[in-house]
């Protein structure tokens, strides 16, 4: 399934619909449609196409756009190792050595990833499917938050076994806070299936130092780690993995202790997403026929709508 012409449609659909507050029942329709094609690269990619089997668990790696998601995804379950590159005189990123399929490193906090990149990685005896999910607070209009929020409803189907890995930049702005708080008080996320990781942290970050963090109490228990930012006086491809090779084997193990459960996603669509939803309503649900496409032909669409 080409991945990348899916998102570029959606991103398509979705520039439009941003654009006009009145878009044609033919670009709304066609948006209802890229579901089940996302509903059917979704079930594609539980599958190793290698050995057609279930993986044993699943990892979800959240956080906001631009974080490190990705990132730490490389440098926890890829083959080679993480190398500090020279992006300017004034910026040391991280790479890949050899990339995970799919997954793509990018600095800043743009990304053109729509969809999760799941990739079968070993996790001590398990097999474990890692999903880089798309990130959270996109800015790229309601449709894509919308699209966003069936994704996880999709997650959620068939009691899939779940663990989590929460990565987050040092919490120095209140939008900051709000967002890790409101993930970790989700209705995912539990102290026994959950890690968090701060990236970009200064080598003197202590990562229990967000300890005053307001969470539930039951979630308190939560462990969490740093991953430091490349520093400048790290050389051209300087081997970030084998210098931080003692915290990535802290996190690995932290999740092969978690427990893999079934979860429930009980967050609310997005407001802009709901005032997307409730301007099709207007249009008419029930007698929407126009175009090839109509709601009641899309079943990924319904299943959102009755959740």
């Amino acid at each position: 399934m080409d991945r990348c012409k899916l998102e570029a449609d959606i991103a398509v659909i979705a520039a439009k619909l941003e654009e006009s507050l009145d878009s044609t029942e033919e670009v709304l329709d066609h948006g209802l449609s890229l579901f089940d094609e996302v509903e059917a690269y979704l079930t594609h990619s539980v599958y190793d196409s290698s050995s057609e089997c279930k993986p044993d668990a699943n990892i979800v790696v959240l956080g906001t756009t631009g974080t490190g998601k990705s990132t730490v995804v490389s440098f926890l379950f890829g083959k080679g190792r993480m190398l500090v590159h020279h992006e300017s005189p004034f910026s040391h990123v991280l790479v890949s050595e050899v990339p995970l399929p799919g997954v793509a490193i990018r600095s800043g906090s743009d990304s053109t990833t729509l969809l999760p990149i799941c990739n079968h990685v070993r996790l001590g005896e398990e097999v474990i499917a890692a999903w880089d999910m798309p990130g959270s607070r996109d800015t790229r209009g309601p449709f894509v938050e919308l699209l966003v929020h069936f994704i996880f409803k999709w997650m959620m189907v068939g009691d899939k076994t779940l663990r989590f890995i929460i990565v987050s930049p040092p919490l120095h702005e209140r939008p900051q806070i709000a967002s890790l708080q409101n993930t970790i008080n989700g209705s995912l996320i539990r102290a026994e299936n959950a890690v968090l990781v701060y990236t970009k942290c200064s080598w003197d970050f202590d990562p229990d130092s967000t300890a005053d963090l307001k969470i539930k109490e039951s979630k308190r228990g939560i462990r969490s780690f740093a991953l430091p930012a490349p520093v400048k006086l790290d050389a051209e491809g300087h081997d970030y993995t084998a210098q931080y090779q003692e915290e990535k084997c802290e996190i690995l193990t932290a999740l092969a202790e978690l427990r893999s459960d079934s979860v429930k996603f009980e967050d609310p669509l997005p407001e802009a997403a709901q005032r997307l939803l409730e301007r099709k309503s207007r249009r008419g649900f029930s007698k929407c026929t126009t175009g090839r496409y109509s709601v009641e032909r899309c079943k990924p669409w319904r299943r959102l709508l009755r959740h």
